[in-house]
């Protein structure tokens, strides 16, 4: 609930407070995940999908926002490499987070109904997840 809830702000507030140059950068992200899709390199796809999530709140001037998300993205971790590989993931995350991307060009409350989405997409499977696997986090 708290990921969701910041993770859906962060996404208003970017739409909001971005430079030109920073939904550039996202764009080039969405650029090299699309390759990464398409090439099947999850590792790659993996990594630039991180990124998208942080590049959103380190461009932002509520530097806290990223600090508090990071332990919270630290224990999903696990759980979204796990999930990755499966079919059609990769390639639904990439159009999710293009949809982001679109919202942000468009307006703030796109970009946060589209943020909300994604996560709201993503969560049942993280619950799921855990729900199998009630001992996983607890290394």
């Amino acid at each position: 609930l708290m990921h969701r809830a910041l993770e859906v702000e962060a996404g208003g507030i970017c739409a909001a407070g971005m430079s030109d140059q920073a939904i550039a950068t996202l764009g080039q992200n969405l650029a090299y995940k699309k390759a990464a899709v398409a090439s099947g390199g999850l590792e790659g796809f993996h990594e630039l999908d991180t990124r998208f999530h942080r590049q959103m709140t380190e461009n932002m001037s509520f530097a806290r926002v990223g600090e508090v998300l990071d332990p919270i993205r630290t224990n999903l971790e696990r759980v979204r490499r796990t999930l990755l590989p499966e079919p059609g993931r990769p390639k639904g995350t990439y159009m999710e987070h293009e949809a982001i991307y679109r919202g942000m060009q468009i307006a703030i409350l796109e970009s946060e109904r589209e943020m909300a989405n994604h996560l709201d997409r993503v969560a049942p499977e993280l619950q799921a997840f855990v729900e199998k696997h009630p001992g996983f986090f607890e290394n």
